[in-house]
Parts: structure tokens; C-alpha cells; sequence
């Protein structure tokens, strides 16, 4: 079925399958779609919610055309938010992947330039020193000798180069904003998504599931943040096989006391690094917190553990034993050697 049949299609509000999704992103990759029909899709999209094997194949077509990269290490999670969520909190979800690593997990990271804060995963980690735009072999290497690794989203998807001026054109946000947690080029065995809206979290979660992830973990929490909160109670959708299953969860549950959300702000790209480096060097604080928190969901999505109380013990021994901040020089360093021998 070409685009024009599609767009059709779904402007009458018929179903698709997944490989109808599929079809049509591939022939945007693939470069050969007017900016009008391009345009009218992602428009179309945004008019109606999101569903599951929508999200499925758009992402699958995302991975077809990525830089492939092959890594034997396992089991291998990546920690990913969409982002979106405005409330300025500070690199959560990247200071979890390093104390993940910092726990013996292998971490392919993926992640951007911010869009809708000063600071994104990219970001920050360049800021503290990391070299952000390896190719491809060179980030198998890292995660091999590190246990961690970045990958750019823009140098992992080049494709995308056929969508940038549209959706920078574009008054509103596209499918491509939930598109990046669900497109890491490596095969995951496990992956947290936080999202920034509830009405995402099915959608999200059953196209996870039908990427063939192992256990997934997809979280809203309810002050908003596109992570789980330590202010406020989660909404979590676990998957597992080909189960999936709906909880709430509280800080309170994991002995975790409550923060304010603004206590663990962030701010402009030094304060942001600052805050990473406190969290590593095993400064008692909210951010601290907040970091356990999501750890803990890390590492049981690793399959490290299936108890919380190991895996928080587990997240604090790899903070407090310096095993974290370990990481990030290692990434540091390896990703800076890494880049000098690609020159």
C-alpha cells in the first residue's frame, strides 16, 4: 500500500496494521516522499492517540534504517525517557544508566540533544567530557570495555535527515518525539521508558512488547515526570513476555522518602553536571533518591535480581563503592581514546 493510500486511510479513521506503518515511514526514510505527503502524515498522526502497533512498526522502520551496531554482552537495558514532560528536573534517567553499569549491567544508552530543555542526555555526558558521536563500532567497544555506551541518536539515524526541516516547521510535537525510546539500534534484552503523559503508557508498552524486548518497564509519574517519581506515586505497565501487567508504586515502598519535585531540579548544563557528579561521588541527597528510585527498576529489568530490596542494595553499593563514578571516567576515557583512532 503506497503513502497516498495510507494517509487515506487513516484521515477516515480505518485500521492499519503494523506493516502498513512500516511501509510508510520506510518510503520517508528512503527519502522519496514529497515534504507535502510527509508533512500530511505526521499531521494526521497527532490528530488521534497513539496505539500500539502504530508505534510498533514506525519504530521498526526507525531501526531499519539506523546505523546497525552488534554487541555479544548480555543482558544489555537502556534507560530512555521521551522527554517532553517541562519540569526541569535533572539527568535522571542518565545518571541511572551509569550506576546500572556501575552494577555489573551493560548499558547502551540512547539519547539526544535536548528539544525542550537545556540539558539532554547528550548534553550533559559531553559536558562532563564524553565523546557523544562515536560510530558505531567504537560504542560496541565502550559498552565491551565500560559496560556503558553512548548512542547519538543523531549520528545512529540518519535517516531522519529526510523529516528535520518538516518537523522543525511543524507547530507541534510528532510521533518522532515517542519514536527515539523505542528505536535503540542495539537488541535489548530490557529498557525503562518513562513517558510524559499517562494516556502513553498502553500504546508505548504494547509496541515495546512487540519489538520482542524481554522485560520492560514503562512509567508515568503522577506529578508529571516522564520518570518514576520520588515526589509523587508511579504508574507502571511491566512487560514480561507476553504478559503485561498495570501497578502503581510509591517512593514509600522502596524505603524511599518523599522530595518535592523541586528538589531535584536541575538547570543550565554546568548545574546539571554538578549534580550527576554528586549523585557518583555519594552525596546524600534528593537527586540521590530519585536515582535509587529508578535504579532500582534498572537493575530488575536487567534480570540481575527480581527482588527490590537486593536491587537497591545493589544501586547503592555501586554508588557508594565508587563503581559509578568508575564508569564515567572509564566512558570518558575510552570514548576520547576511541575518537582519536577513528581520526
Amino acid at each position: 500500500m503506497s503513502l497516498p493510500d495510507i494517509l487515506k486511510k487513516i484521515v477516515k479513521n480505518e485500521d492499519l496494521s503494523r506493516e502498513d506503518y512500516y511501509q510508510a515511514l520506510s518510503e520517508i526514510m528512503e527519502g522519496n516522499v514529497s515534504e507535502i505527503l510527509t508533512s500530511s502524515f505526521l499531521t494526521a498522526l497527532s490528530l488521534r492517540p497513539y496505539k500500539g502497533d502504530e508505534l510498533a512498526g514506525l519504530s521498526s522502520a526507525m531501526r531499519k534504517f539506523a546505523l546497525p551496531i552488534s554487541i555479544d554482552k548480555h543482558p544489555i537495558i537502556d534507560t530512555c525517557g521521551t522527554g517532553g514532560d517541562r519540569k526541569g528536573t535533572f539527568n535522571i534517567s542518565t545518571t541511572t544508566a551509569l550506576v546500572c553499569a556501575g552494577a555489573g549491567i551493560y548499558v547502551a544508552k540512547h539519547g539526544n540533544r535536548s528539544a525542550t530543555s537545556s540539558c539532554g542526555s547528550a548534553d550533559v555526558l559531553e559536558y562532563l567530557g564524553v565523546v557523544i558521536d562515536l560510530p558505531p563500532d567504537r560504542v560496541a567497544k565502550c559498552i565491551e570495555e565500560v559496560s556503558i555506551g553512548f548512542l547519538f541518536a543523531r549520528k545512529f539515524h540518519p535517516a531522519m535527515k529526510n523529516v528535520a526541516k518538516i518537523r522543525s516547521e511543524l507547530p507541534f510535537p510528532t510521533v518522532f518525539n515517542l519514536l527515539g525510546p523505542l528505536s535503540n539500534p542495539v537488541s535489548l534484552d530490557g529498557q525503562i521508558i518513562g513517558v510524559f503523559a499517562k494516556e502513553l503508557l498502553e500504546p508505548i508498552a504494547k509496541a515495546l512488547q512487540k519489538s520482542g524486548i524481554k522485560k520492560g518497564f514503562v512509567v508515568w509519574g503522577n506529578d508529571g515526570v516522564d520518570e518514576l517519581s520520588i515526589s509523587d506515586r508511579t504508574d507502571v505497565v511491566e512487560i514480561s513476555g507476553d504478559s503485561i501487567k498495570h501497578y502503581q508504586v510509591f517512593p514509600e515502598d522502596f524505603g524511599l522518602s518523599r522530595h518535592p519535585i523541586e528538589n531535584i531540579k536541575g538547570g543550565t548544563l554546568e548545574k546539571n553536571a554538578e549534580i550527576v557528579r554528586s549523585v557518583l561521588t555519594g552525596e546524600k541527597t534528593p537527586y540521590r533518591d530519585a536515582v535509587l528510585l529508578n535504579a532500582i527498576f534498572g537493575i530488575l529489568v536487567s534480570g540481575k535480581t527480581s527482588d527490590w530490596k537486593d536491587a537497591i542494595h545493589i544501586a547503592e553499593e555501586s554508588i557508594d563503592s565508587r563503581k559509578a563514578m568508575d564508569r564515567l571516567e572509564n566512558l570518558i576515557k575510552y570514548s576520547r581514546q576511541f575518537a582519536k583512532e577513528v581520526l
